[in-house]
């Protein structure tokens, strides 16, 4: 599961990511505005649920800067990096008062269903009013996040196979208050991290 797809790196030419993250930060100097971050492609309507059981739609996104990961919770692999990133994040977003939330899909909606997902975040350090944890109709999340946030995602659960069988791409995507997608961020470089949330933060100030 450290490769990315296909499907993630083509996401990541569209994007043009060194334009979105055109200098690796140096003590969070960079001077990234919201109006030079590219505004890519909207996220398109779904519906799923929280780890508290709640519907979750496309509408809401609106209004809050997001913070989107893929994972699952039974990943032997990368998931548990990706996972621990995010919560060290979490409190850097705390800590700066940066007004983000963080959105993490469940690739694996089959096994994690809301109790799962609920008792993950909790065993992980995640703050549930910062964090919602996504789950529901397979198709859903295959359509989102291949289609929708042009993150590659595929296999299935194999037992025989070091990654389970599901690999997907594990790049953060940062989402504006209007639910487009704004830049992708490696997880695995903590200057794209910080950088992501400077970028967070100057469109929490603009109001996308």
């Amino acid at each position: 599961m450290t490769r990315i797809p296909s499907l993630d790196r083509r996401a990541l030419l569209l994007a043009g990511l060194s334009a979105a993250s055109a200098a690796a930060l140096s003590g969070c100097k960079a001077k990234a505005s919201a109006e030079e971050l590219p505004k890519l492609t909207q996220v398109p309507n779904f519906a799923l649920v929280t780890q508290e059981g709640k519907p979750f739609t496309q509408t809401s996104l609106e209004g809050t800067v997001w913070i989107t990961a893929f994972l699952f919770t039974r990943c032997p692999t990368i998931c548990p990096r990706i996972m621990k990133q995010l919560v060290q994040m979490q409190a850097t977003v705390k800590n700066k008062n940066i007004p983000a939330k963080f959105l993490v899909f469940s690739v694996d909606p089959e096994f994690d269903t809301p109790p799962v997902l609920a008792a993950f975040g909790r065993r992980h350090g995640a703050d549930f009013s910062r964090f919602v944890f996504l789950t529901g109709d397979s198709s859903t999340i295959q359509n989102t996040v291949n289609d929708g946030f042009k993150i590659g995602l595929e296999g299935s659960i194999d037992q025989t196979k070091d990654h389970l069988g599901i690999t997907h791409g594990s790049h953060l995507v940062l989402l504006d208050q209007a639910r487009f997608i704004r830049g992708y961020y490696r997880s695995s470089e903590e200057p794209k991290t910080r950088e992501m949330l400077l970028h967070a933060a100057h469109l929490a100030e603009a109001g996308a």
